[in-house]
């Protein structure tokens, strides 16, 4: 247990690192109004990421030992297409 723990640790320090240098070398390359795009597209990641999340996480672990598998991945794949599909509309209809 201990051993997955370090990788799970590792893993994310290493992500958030290579996350950082990608940040700082886009920054770099692209100047100051690149790094608005690029801080305004993150956000956007960020938030479609929340949402999608919020079947996937942390209540798929809870009813996992209580519903069926497909009952369960059938649910998840419905809400993250139809939020994926919801989001793509939202954008269409954004100017940018």
């Amino acid at each position: 247990m201990f051993k997955k723990i370090l990788n799970t640790f590792f893993t994310k320090f290493f992500t958030a690192i290579a996350g950082f240098a990608i940040l700082v070398l886009v920054s770099h390359i692209l100047g100051t109004e690149g790094k608005g795009e690029q801080a305004i597209i993150a956000f956007n990641i960020y938030i479609i990421t929340l949402v999608l999340t919020l079947i996937g996480n942390s209540t798929l672990i809870y009813l996992t030992p209580r519903k069926e598998f497909s009952l369960l991945f059938i649910s998840s794949l419905i809400w993250m297409f139809g939020i994926s599909l919801l989001t793509c509309g939202v954008m269409a209809f954004i100017p940018g």
